[in-house]
């Protein structure tokens, strides 16, 4: 799995918007795992809940952000949010994903503590 991020910044007569175009890059195995597991509809950022109305942008594992997607902040301190989220909840998918393989197929789980 790989999350690409560019920034860029809009500028407008008035204002200037900071962009995030976020890319989540799944293989076929992850693809799989996400359907199967039925995670498509695992929020990854949640823009309500960060910085409260009127934003109301969700990201979900298998939504938009797999095809890529340019989201509109109002400030940078918006866009470092948003990076952060997503690279920490595409973190811990990713992590969740790689334990589901072979999860259901009968035989012990080992977890190595390093």
């Amino acid at each position: 799995m790989q999350l690409e991020m560019n920034r860029s910044q809009k500028k407008g007569l008035f204002k200037t918007h900071y962009v995030l175009n976020a890319h989540l890059i799944l293989s076929e195995e992850e693809k799989s795992l996400l359907r199967q597991h039925k995670l498509n509809d695992l929020v990854l950022f949640e823009a309500e809940e960060e910085w409260g109305p009127p934003h109301i942008f969700r990201v979900t594992a298998g939504g938009y952000i797999t095809k890529g997607h340019d989201f509109k902040c109002a400030t940078v301190n918006e866009l470092a949010v948003l990076e952060n989220r997503l690279e920490e909840n595409c973190r811990k998918l990713a992590s969740q994903l790689k334990n589901l393989r072979g999860a259901f197929d009968g035989g012990p789980r080992k977890v190595d503590f390093d």
